[in-house]
């Protein structure tokens, strides 16, 4: 299998996944207004409080500031619901996080590693320019060039080539058979910006000088590094389709979350991640804002440096799993309606919910790793540590769910003769630690997060535990090496249906939940406030399909 860099550049999260990003609030200036070559007003800003919310403006704060707003950029919930209020993509995860077409009206798979695509005909972009396969092959290929660094290249690894083959038709050439492939172009990576456009905005394209336009319902008017206002296009090429309730959208960039909370409480937001769960925990009591925990396949988890001689040894990893008490963590710590308890895998059962009828009940057999420190100690003695060993963990340090979490770790451990001495690090060393390569994972025990990018197991199965992830910008952070378990990816690959496919899958789970190079704790959700004027249901894939033209004023 061709070695992949898979680097998670996940924006809108604090380290522990669970304390949603930070945000703030930015009100605009009346001088230093300009036009920008997009179309829309370009000012200085100073923070300030948004305004009262009116009718026809969704409001929507969130933690990132608006200096690049790019398809190459959208990774991450935030930059994604604008990005994608804007552009539009070949497919998208419906609420059931299956993958459907959009503005692909049919493709075909001719063999293992070909795709065509054919494209819709009557799609235009906001300037009234037709969407044909010029613009596709363009769009594809911005991610597939290394020399543009799009957040989302990773996804391409495996692609040879993608050509125009027809004027509404696009041809994607792969190296090898990739099962993840299927899920690439329902991701903004499969989002479509014109050609055109582009080439006559080239040198500040995707910033307020520049401007960025798509095919979507809603095109951009104002925007500074604080704010970004967008307005829904009365001649969006789909409206006979396409319901809007909010005919105007506010992106508010707030790096405060005490300024969030205070804005949701006086109903000048109405949508956002950007708060700590606290505070969240704190408007749900009073009943001030819905809140909406879902679960989108994330996981927080002890990994382990596999390489470290102690920790080799699978039993005492499977001692270490035992060892703690995920329920008290669950219930204690985070809060049952935000998380629930790890078992062996990076994700919940939910995973399985493209395919419920093969999977089966394959994840309710799953190894849960019940808190148990009597098999712990019995685990401990067999790998020839009765009396227990020193190991050293790591965390965020700012994060205090990452501390309160390790400290009730260290805590467990030290019941079955494990000594454990915590050590917080910074945000920089954090991400060395995940991203550098072997070179650079100087820990034993590492409290991290990781979020699926697709739905389906091997969104985490190949990043994190194929053997040759694990050089610089890999995922493969545990060092596991298991060849058996490559082999079976490798195969899986290859496999023509999910029929041929799954069962393979389901093989190298059960090699995973018996090497236990991770030790699952909770499987966090992700949180959204939303005032009450609003109605939307958000889904397990909300990183890529939340869209803004589906939100409802509520009845």
């Amino acid at each position: 299998m061709k070695n992949k860099l898979f680097r998670r550049i996940i924006t809108g999260l604090l380290l522990s996944s669970l304390v949603l990003s930070t945000a703030g609030c930015g009100d605009k200036k009346d001088d230093a207004t300009k036009v920008s070559a997009g179309g829309a007003t370009s000012s200085s800003s100073q923070e300030a409080v948004p305004a009262q919310a009116d009718d026809d403006t969704l409001n929507i704060a969130v933690s990132i500031d608006f200096n690049t707003v790019d398809t190459l950029v959208a990774y991450g919930t935030e930059i994604d619901i604008l990005v994608n209020s804007v552009t539009e993509g070949l497919f998208y995860y419906d609420e059931n996080s299956e993958v459907q077409p959009f503005l692909v009206s049919s493709y075909t798979h001719p063999d293992d590693t070909t795709y065509v695509y054919e494209i819709r005909e009557d799609v235009v972009f906001s300037d009234g320019t037709p969407l044909d396969a010029d613009d596709v092959e363009f769009s594809l290929n911005r991610h597939l060039d290394p020399d543009n660094a799009s957040q989302l290249g990773w996804m391409f690894e495996n692609v040879e080539s993608i050509e125009k083959t027809g004027d509404y038709e696009v041809t994607v050439k792969l190296s090898q058979p990739d099962a993840s492939w299927q899920y690439t172009l329902a991701t903004p990576a499969g989002n479509v910006i014109s050609k055109d456009y582009y080439e006559a905005h080239k040198d500040g394209y995707g910033t307020s000088e520049g401007g960025f336009i798509g095919s979507g319902p809603y095109v951009i008017t104002s925007w500074d590094t604080a704010e970004i206002d967008l307005e829904y296009n009365e001649d969006y090429w789909n409206k006979a389709e396409t319901e809007v309730d909010f005919k105007k959208l506010k992106f508010l960039s707030i790096p405060d979350q005490s300024v969030v909370k205070a804005a949701l409480e006086s109903g000048q937001i109405d949508i956002t991640q950007a708060l700590s769960l606290d505070a969240a925990k704190e408007l749900k009591s009073k009943d001030i804002v819905n809140i909406q925990a879902t679960d989108y396949l994330g996981s927080t988890f002890i990994s382990f440096n596999t390489t470290v001689d102690k920790l080799s040894d699978k039993k005492v990893r499977q001692a270490i799993a035992y060892a703690v008490d995920k329920e008290t963590i669950l219930n204690d710590i985070i809060g049952a309606d935000y998380a629930s308890i790890g078992k062996s895998q990076l994700f919940s059962s939910n995973i399985s919910n493209a395919y419920p009828d093969i999977w089966g009940d394959y994840f309710d057999k799953e190894n849960a790793y019940s808190y148990d420190p009597e098999k712990a100690k019995e685990l401990l003695a067999e790998a020839g540590y009765p009396d227990g060993f020193d190991v050293q963990l790591k965390y965020v340090a700012s994060d205090s769910t990452s501390e309160d979490v390790s400290l009730y770790i260290q805590q467990n451990l030290a019941e079955v003769g494990i000594n454990v001495t915590l050590e917080g690090i910074d945000s920089s060393e954090y991400s060395t630690l995940r991203y550098g390569g072997s070179e650079t994972r100087e820990y034993e025990l590492f409290l991290t997060y990781w979020g699926s990018d697709y739905p389906d197991p091997i969104g985490t199965i190949t990043p994190m535990y194929y053997s040759t992830n694990n050089v610089a910008g890999g995922s493969n952070w545990a060092e596991y090496k298991n060849k058996d378990f490559d082999k079976l990816i490798d195969e899986q690959n290859s496999a023509a249906t999910p029929e041929e496919r799954i069962p393979v899958l389901k093989d190298a789970l059960d090699i995973l939940a018996e090497d236990i190079p991770y030790a699952p704790v909770y499987n966090h959700y992700k949180v959204f406030a939303t005032s009450k004027r609003v109605d939307y249901q958000f889904s397990t894939m909300l990183l890529y399909n939340i869209y803004t033209k589906n939100i409802k004023k509520a009845k």
